[in-house]
């Protein structure tokens, strides 16, 4: 047809002689005309399966390369000059106040790591009220923390996970669990580039605790395990040296914090020695916990193949 829609909200329909190509269609005059209203797929040529007619008779195919089409993402690649000259307009028109004059963003060496400063190395923090603090990075604007139950390669189950602005240091209030060892690190970013970094990024290692809360038991049994790791099948040794006579419960609990294991266990004053069967537990790190009414003791155990 000439025109599509009736009475004011009629429209001339294009044609491929570009007669009415600025008052009609997309209202661009270097793109072709295109009728198809629905998602659709191109062929080895970038055009439309479905051949069309202009007004005049004229076939013709779609354009499947504009990205300003109903064609497929993959068919989907150009801007047009008019196109763009539309796109920029706009924004210096109807949408100026999307423009911010800043200074340029530089992007980040690639080959940069974030170096931690605190806590590492196992240093113990209060579980609801710390902060971890790192070093600058050059040109880097925006950093990302995370902070993860286990060291894996997708630092994998995450417990926290928040991106600052133009600082160094990140306060914890909660949300982490108490009397665990967990990993953290940052990646570095800038406004000029988010790709994560290519370079090996430092883990810091830190403990949690509640120092608000008193743990006799820890202060009336001393306790060591070995070996660690220990080979799947052969038992843990929890040697258990007490000022007096108590009784305890001893859990096993894996990374998901499912219990695996519990014993009642009776420690005479002087040394005592407990015995962990690991069969059954897969590969991976696991809670050993003794715990009664004084309080509660953690030990971190590695199961290996």
């Amino acid at each position: 047809p000439e025109t599509i829609g009736n009475g004011p909200w009629a429209s001339e329909v294009e044609k491929t002689d570009f007669s009415n190509c600025y008052n009609s269609g997309d209202y661009f005059c270097d793109t072709r005309p295109d009728y198809l209203n629905y998602r659709w797929n191109c062929d080895g040529n970038g055009e439309s399966i479905v051949t069309q007619h202009d007004p005049n008779g004229v076939p013709f195919k779609s354009d499947g390369k504009l990205i300003m089409g109903y064609s497929s993402d993959a068919c989907g690649a150009v801007f047009t000059e008019e196109q763009i000259a539309a796109m920029r307009s706009n924004l210096h028109t109807e949408h100026a106040s999307y423009l911010q004059v800043t200074e340029p963003a530089l992007p980040i060496d690639p080959e940069a790591s974030v170096h931690l400063t605190f806590p590492v190395d196992s240093q113990a923090v209060q579980y609801n009220d710390f902060t971890l603090h790192w070093d600058p990075v050059p040109n880097a604007t925006f950093y990302t923390v995370d902070v993860s139950l286990i060291n894996n390669s997708s630092f994998q189950p995450r417990l926290l996970t928040k991106t600052v602005y133009n600082a160094t240091s990140l306060m914890v209030s909660g949300g982490l669990p108490n009397n665990r060892t967990l990993f953290w690190r940052v990646r570095p970013y800038s406004e000029w580039d988010l790709c994560k970094s290519t370079a090996p990024q430092q883990i810091g290692i830190f403990k949690t605790k509640d120092f608000s809360a008193t743990n006799d038991l820890e202060a009336s049994v001393y306790a060591e395990l070995s070996p660690n790791p220990v080979n799947a099948g052969y038992p843990a040794q929890l040697s258990l040296t007490a000022d007096d006579n108590l009784e305890a419960v001893l859990t096993v609990i894996d990374a998901a914090g499912r219990k695996c294991q519990e014993q009642q266990v009776r420690l005479s004053f002087g040394e005592n020695l407990v015995e962990i069967p690991t069969d059954g537990l897969q590969s991976g790190l696991y809670i050993i916990s003794l715990q009664n009414e004084k309080g509660t003791i953690l030990k971190r155990l590695a199961v290996a193949q």
